[in-house]
């Protein structure tokens, strides 16, 4: 996401802390968490390492798209959440044709798009998103089966996860 600007500022510490740690997640964002590396470096280690990768593509910084791009060819499509402030969107009544936009057909992967009018919708579906990205991500306990035994209950919910893999894997062949 564009550091040091303060609408972006403002949504990282009212909204993207609040709703990852709500998540059970970490917030890291490199201005905040440098470790005094090479900052490139460690942005790319941060995308490579991380269970959620949100990008905010406010004010169409070219760097947030290289990272977009770094994440998805490390193929965690499953893994990112796009955002972006509504007016850069083609479809707002509040597009600027001259304005910021969203490049790269990136608009095809469902961005979430905030106004600062109503951040209260954005942090829902904000918290939606990161769920249901994590219940995609999260791995399928093993459960043994007895051929003595059969233990009705772990055999039900058996089905249920391999179903939640098998539609886990059919997501991923579509993206």
């Amino acid at each position: 996401m564009p550091i040091n600007k303060s609408e972006t500022d403002m949504l990282w510490k009212n909204v993207y802390i609040p709703i990852i740690k709500k998540c059970g997640l970490n917030p890291r964002r490199i201005d905040k968490d440098d470790d005094g590396s090479s900052l490139h470096s460690q942005i790319l280690n941060y995308i490579s390492n991380s269970p959620i990768v949100i990008a905010d593509l406010t004010f169409s910084r070219p760097n947030c798209y290289y990272e977009v791009g770094y994440a998805m060819g490390q193929n965690k499509n499953q893994n990112l959440i796009l955002c972006c402030r509504e007016d850069h969107n083609s479809d707002s009544p509040n597009f600027k044709k001259d304005g910021f936009k969203i490049h790269f057909d990136l608009q095809t992967y469902g961005i979430l798009w905030w106004d600062n009018n109503n951040l209260k919708e954005f942090k829902k579906g904000l918290k939606k998103k990161i769920d249901d990205r994590k219940k995609l991500i999260e791995p399928i306990p093993v459960v043994e089966v007895s051929q003595n035994k059969i233990d009705q209950k772990k055999l039900t919910q058996y089905i249920k996860e391999a179903e939640l893999e098998l539609r886990r894997t059919e997501w991923k062949k579509r993206t």
